[in-house]
């Protein structure tokens, strides 16, 4: 499913994760659809932008518009008419979010549903069990995550459960021979930032024979420091043979950052989130689309992108747009965004092939940072 192209002296690595629908060079990234679709964009936009996979959250999904539809459709991608690749998170990530958790147990976890307010029980085998309808390509089985700041003994028994639910979803999957459909399942590490539960956690998931593992429970409020500490220890542990993903992380000195510490797939809302909030992402930093100095500015949003935005529309226009309550500006920046976001992974590949990568990083660094 993974293999590895290269790996530059920094440490970063260029490979290859092939699924049903293809080969998936990687560094990658995958915007976050989690509805089956990403706000604003259709399916083709998505694929324009450079998108190759995205991911979709499981538990929302099966609550609307239910697996009978999704399963009829072909699954999530024959229902958003998308052709890449698919991840779908188990809906674990609603654990941290008061509005939807309501209970934890050994078996599972108790969600209310955004929808109608109904309670919810969710375990490791209900997620298993939606993946036949949902198919992804890759599919993450549930987790214990704990909030930012959680005391030991709740991350201790954030990793017991996180050990136990990967086990018990491994063992569903088998008896649903889901590999047969194409649809792999990744383990979830948690932890927090102690390194000894973090550590802990490594050696129980890896004790299992899963296709690759997704690095949970960080970028929620730890600091970058802590962040990258808890990285570099996770990917000195884990199967060097086998993916790495690095799930909620998507700004780009820190994806860069990431990379370096031998991290091969990211998910993020931040591209996409930045767009709706006014913000655009260019080779200079960020700036605000809102600013008046942009009334008259006739470039585009980044002179050095080929974007159908860049290609076809101007700083001037699309602040217009925003000033007049047109949404169409909203649409235009996330595409650029998205864009700008894929073309980084792509050019940081390409500079781990040619093993620079690390004076790419930080020629990208000072120009991202210089205002």
């Amino acid at each position: 499913m993974f293999s590895i192209r290269s790996v530059d002296e920094s440490g970063a690595r260029a490979g290859s994760l092939t699924t049903r629908r293809g080969e998936i060079p990687t560094p990658a990234f995958m915007p976050v659809a989690t509805r089956a679709t990403l706000r604003t964009l259709d399916s083709r936009d998505l694929t324009e932008t450079g998108t190759r996979m995205a991911i979709a959250n499981a538990f929302l999904l099966h609550l609307r518009p239910g697996n009978d539809i999704l399963g009829e459709s072909g699954g999530i991608n024959g229902f958003m008419n998308w052709d890449g690749a698919l991840f779908t998170d188990s809906g674990g990530f609603q654990m941290i979010r008061r509005e939807f958790l309501q209970k934890i147990t050994d078996d599972g976890i108790m969600l209310r549903s955004p929808y109608d307010g109904q309670k919810i029980e969710v375990t490791p085998e209900d997620v298993v069990e939606w993946m036949k309808s949902q198919r992804p390509d890759v599919g993450m089985v549930l987790d214990d995550l704990p909030p930012y700041g959680a005391d030991q003994s709740r991350n201790q028994k954030s990793v017991d459960r996180t050990i136990e639910w990967a086990g018990r979803a491994l063992h569903a999957t088998e008896d649903l021979e889901l590999d047969k459909k194409g649809v792999n399942i990744f383990a979830i590490l948690q932890g927090g930032i102690d390194r000894k539960e973090r550590e802990r956690c490594i050696r129980g998931i890896t004790a299992l024979d899963f296709p690759g593992f997704g690095i949970g429970g960080l970028s929620i409020g730890e600091s970058r420091e802590a962040m990258m500490d808890i990285l570099e220890l996770t990917t000195s542990l884990l199967p060097p043979e086998k993916p790495v993903y690095l799930m909620g992380l998507g700004s780009p000195l820190e994806l860069l950052d990431s990379i370096k510490l031998g991290i091969d797939i990211f998910d993020s809302v931040f591209p996409a989130r930045h767009a709706r909030h006014h913000t655009v992402l260019s080779s200079t930093g960020q700036f605000s689309i809102k600013s008046s100095r942009l009334s008259k500015d006739t470039s585009p949003l980044d002179p050095t992108c080929q974007c159908r935005t860049c290609r076809n529309h101007t700083r001037s226009y699309i602040h217009h747009l925003m000033k007049t309550g047109e949404f169409g500006w909203m649409r235009l920046i996330t595409i650029h965004n998205i864009t700008f976001i894929q073309n980084l992974m792509a050019n940081a590949r390409e500079a781990i092939l040619e093993d620079r990568f690390e004076v790419f990083r930080k020629e990208f660094t000072t120009s991202y940072t210089k205002k």
